[in-house]
């Protein structure tokens, strides 16, 4: 389970793993930074800064809120979090994190303009599926080669079985 550094998530995964699955804390799963607004509701924003709040409905994915940062850069830092879960490739992954960082990546992975990202829905407890296929490694000997007259990965080549040949080329490969 990876999840943002705020505690209503991290709290929320500690529930999830029952002490029984890893928890790891991500920065880069933060929310948006609201900078001068954080804390603030959207009547309090419109009132004190209607200037930059008309701004940013103009230009939602740049607009960089003032001391905080624009959803270009909340994507960057997103995906940053999704290579460091992939590297790890420990198979099936569960992300807590919050509503501009889960529209973000979701703009990336559907490929949507991210000027659009508030018209992917994001209702409080919703789960998004997110299914990639993951191959390390593909032996492609395998099976009976009837024109060869012998079974594939036991065949030599250059005084190598070919399947010990593969095992050490993925071992190689970081596999």
């Amino acid at each position: 389970i990876y999840t943002s550094p705020l505690s209503r998530c991290v709290e929320s995964a500690h529930i999830l793993s029952g002490g029984r699955i890893p928890v790891e804390i991500l920065e880069e799963l933060r929310e948006i930074g609201m900078g001068e607004w954080e804390g603030l509701t959207f009547e309090e924003i419109r009132s004190r800064y209607p200037a930059a709040y008309w701004e940013r409905g103009l230009d939602m994915a740049r607009f960089c809120l003032p001391g905080g940062e624009s959803f270009v850069s909340c994507q960057q830092r997103a995906l940053r979090a999704l290579e460091k879960i992939r590297a790890e490739g420990n198979g099936p992954v569960v992300v807590l994190a919050h509503a501009g960082i889960n529209r973000a990546l979701i703009s990336w992975k559907e490929n949507r303009p991210l000027e659009n990202l508030l018209q992917i829905p994001q209702g409080y407890g919703s789960v998004y599926t997110w299914e990639e296929p993951v191959f390390a490694g593909l032996i492609v000997a395998a099976g009976f080669s009837s024109r060869m007259g012998s079974f594939k990965p036991l065949m030599e080549l250059d005084g190598q079985k070919v399947i010990e040949r593969e095992i050490a080329t993925l071992r190689q490969g970081g596999v």
